[in-house]
């Protein structure tokens, strides 16, 4: 059975685009925003670190974020972190892969 994208069906492609930082403003995505917005790309950018904070991580609020992800049922998801971010942002993102909701997604 082909899959046929949402691209090819005429609809916009939907996506997710995640900043995980200190509370600095997500620039470089915001770029990539203007750049692809009248290419057929409904996008979303979520700063991560307004909803999980930057002192304090719990697993609630990651669970938090990934069910407003859920809500915007992205067709790609790309992640944006600081380095000293990393260890949050790979925990962000094996939460993503291993979320069956997710297994389209690219």
């Amino acid at each position: 059975m082909e899959t046929v994208s949402a691209q090819q069906k005429g609809k916009p492609i939907k996506l997710a685009l995640l900043n995980i930082s200190d509370g600095a403003e997500p620039y470089g995505l915001i770029m990539l925003a203007t750049y692809v917005k009248n290419k057929n790309v409904d996008i979303k950018i979520v700063n991560l670190n307004r909803k999980i904070g930057y002192i304090a991580e719990t697993d609630t609020s990651i669970e938090e974020y990934i069910a407003e992800l859920k809500k915007y049922k992205p067709d790609l998801i790309g992640l944006s972190a600081m380095t000293v971010f990393y260890e949050k942002a790979k925990k962000v993102a094996r939460t993503i892969k291993t979320d069956s909701f997710f297994s389209n997604a690219k």
